[in-house]
């Protein structure tokens, strides 16, 4: 039995328990859910073989545990180059 972390996805469930990213198709099958569902933290999932039980051991002895969701704050407003616009948030200087 897989319990769910905080800001655990399905990819870093398969690599924390699977030892290998390409295990999701087989957790999402086994706990019939799409690899890209959002899974509440303290659910309990059905475990699946092993692909890689070396990266599992190596995960479990050095305390590693992947949680790479998050969610931007709908408060929040964008930021970055991504966000910026010419003259207004930044100047060109020749």
């Amino acid at each position: 039995m897989i319990v769910v972390d905080h800001n655990q996805s399905l990819l870093d469930l398969a690599v924390q328990h699977g030892g290998n990213v390409t295990d999701v198709m087989k957790l999402a099958i086994a706990n019939d859910l799409s690899i890209t569902d959002e899974i509440r933290p303290s659910t309990e999932l059905i475990a699946v073989d092993q692909d890689d039980p070396n990266m599992v051991d190596f995960l479990a002895v050095n305390n590693y545990v992947p949680a790479t969701l998050s969610k931007v704050d709908a408060g929040t407003e964008p930021n970055g180059i991504g966000a910026w616009v010419i003259e207004l948030d930044f100047t060109v200087v020749t």
